[in-house]
């Protein structure tokens, strides 16, 4: 499994759990990421910019809200157990699949 999938399961885990942002720190800590979440606002779903650490936004309707935005088609957005990527309006989710680990030659 990639380093990606393996942040995104442990994020997508945890937020569904109902984890604090420590708690979910310290298991990506444990994992081997350097990739912490900050303190400050909440919501249902995190934006991954791939720079610093993500931020919580919120989703309502497959989209994201209060004037959450980011790069289509590259950043990450994790919401409801599930990785998105988003459409080319920039906050549209679009679900990226999951991986198949039966045919991931674990080259990405």
């Amino acid at each position: 499994m990639r380093k990606i999938e393996n942040i995104s399961e442990i994020i997508n885990n945890a937020v569904n759990e109902g984890k604090s942002r420590e708690e979910i720190n310290a298991m990506l800590k444990e994992a081997g990421s350097s990739l912490m979440l900050t303190e400050g606002k909440m919501g249902n779903a995190l934006l991954d910019i791939g720079v610093g650490s993500p931020e919580f936004v919120v989703v309502k309707d497959g989209k994201l809200t209060n004037g959450a935005g980011g790069v289509p088609h590259q950043d990450y957005v994790y919401y409801a157990g599930k990785t998105y990527q988003l459409a080319d309006d920039g906050v549209t989710l679009v679900e990226v699949p999951a991986t198949d680990p039966e045919t991931t030659d674990g080259n990405g």
